[in-house]
């Protein structure tokens, strides 16, 4: 069994599937090649929480263009206006408000895998738009590849567009 923010999965040796216990259904795609990947990959990583930009992670640049197009636009198309629901959804996803710049929230994404989340609010009427991150911490490069990063991120900012639905 293994978490991934506030839910539960088992996986399953015997036929290979990752299953959400609580809803008791079978996992999403994206999700159960990432808890996959997790598993299979590295361990024993020391503790340095730094937080690291997308692009630094090994061979990252390249997909940067993607990782703007597919996780940071959504993201500030989304929350970029509303704050209070970006606060909202954070904190039902159990993110930890972190004193960094603009509204931080950290998560525990998967067990040694955390993600940072930054919004800079936009202003309609001043023509401000919204600006956004998403950090990873050090130990998610002895665990992912640049697009498995890319793909967790996707994940992470659809997981709370979907909490967001729920309000």
């Amino acid at each position: 069994m293994i978490n991934l923010l506030v839910k539960t999965y088992s996986i399953e040796l015997d036929t290979g599937e990752v299953i959400d216990l609580i809803a008791g259904k079978e996992a999403p795609n994206e999700i159960a090649f990432l808890i996959l990947r997790y598993l299979s990959s590295s361990a024993g990583v020391g503790r340095k929480e730094d937080w690291i930009p997308y692009e630094e992670f090994p061979k990252a640049k390249r997909y940067k263009s993607y990782f703007d197009r597919y996780v940071l636009r959504p993201f500030s198309r989304i929350f970029g206006y509303e704050p209070e629901k970006y606060e909202l959804v954070c904190r039902r996803l159990g993110g930890k408000r972190e004193k960094l710049g603009g509204l931080s929230y950290s998560f525990t994404f998967l067990p040694r895998v955390r993600i940072l989340t930054q919004l800079w609010r936009g202003r309609r009427e001043d023509y401000v738009p919204p600006t956004t991150n998403l950090m990873f911490n050090y130990a998610a490069r002895h665990y992912f590849s640049a697009v498995d990063l890319l793909l967790a991120g996707r994940v992470m900012i659809s997981i709370m567009e979907m909490e967001l639905k729920k309000l």
